[in-house]
């Protein structure tokens, strides 16, 4: 790839949330954008608003947990760029319910499109990165990446997920010019809870209408203030990026006291 062509980045998840914010800070950093979502109507919002402003961005509607729609889409966004320089794995999916109450369906749901998503678009790309020798891809996890938490089993479970396959691929491609990252942001104010199954049994027995509120009111960081740290360790080529004070807090707390932490996420989802 030439030194002179612009840098190009595939974005999953860009249509709301972090990821539209992320699509923003990478436009703002120079990167020709190849974005993806499954909401193909606010997709298209955001590529000619971004256009509008002088970015280069192309929409590409996808369902990252679809592998066949992964690799059709990927094959015609590496036919259309002599290299690719990111790829961030963002999409993501949730469901707040206990183990009991939470269906088979919603286990495998989030886990294709979370975990899914991030293997489809990881394999399919990795051939070109591979080929060109260079390149940086980016998952992002959460803090239930970390640690797992109450009502969080099936998102946390696919979380872990994504943590462990990062630390396996990153290990394996040391030497090869390929940086692997991946996020851990703790509370972001996204449309991620409100497009989720929100269960009625929470530990406290508020019920679910009380828990959008509940999740504000402990989400310190906007989209914009977590796109801004996330792309700020990219810059670095972090292998671990944490998004956010309570990001470290939780790191740092669940290393140090690893079963205590546990009966304080068990007390913590019984307040309001």
């Amino acid at each position: 790839m030439s030194a002179a062509a612009p840098r190009v980045a595939i974005l999953t998840g860009a249509a709301s949330g972090i990821g539209r914010a992320m699509a923003e800070a990478l436009a703002t950093d120079g990167y020709s954008l190849e974005l993806m979502d499954v909401n193909g109507e606010a997709l298209g919002d955001l590529v000619k608003a971004l256009c509008e402003q002088g970015a280069a961005a192309q929409a590409n509607v996808c369902d990252v947990g679809d592998r066949e729609q992964v690799l059709r889409v990927f094959e015609e966004i590496t036919t259309r760029h002599s290299g690719i320089d990111l790829l961030v794995n963002n999409a993501g999916i949730t469901a707040y319910d206990t183990v009991a109450s939470t269906t088979l369906d919603d286990y495998d749901r989030i886990m294709r499109v979370n975990f899914g998503g991030t293997l489809h678009c990881t394999k399919a790309l990795l051939p070109t990165l591979l080929r060109q020798g260079h390149g940086h891809v980016v998952n992002i996890s959460s803090v239930f990446g970390l640690i797992g938490a109450p009502l969080q089993s099936a998102y946390s479970a696919s979380k872990f997920a994504i943590r462990g396959f990062s630390e396996s691929l990153r290990q394996e491609l040391l030497g090869t010019g390929i940086a692997i990252s991946c996020v851990h942001p703790g509370g972001v104010r996204t449309g991620i809870v409100a497009g989720g199954r929100v269960g009625e049994n929470r530990l406290d027995t508020a019920g679910a209408a009380a828990f959008n509120i509940d999740f504000e009111r402990f989400s310190r960081l906007t989209s914009e203030q977590a796109a801004q740290q996330i792309v700020a360790g990219i810059r670095k080529r972090k292998a671990r990026i944490l998004v956010g004070v309570d990001a470290h807090a939780i790191s740092g707390t669940s290393r140090l006291f690893p079963v205590f932490h546990q009966r304080l996420n068990h007390w913590l989802a019984r307040q309001r």
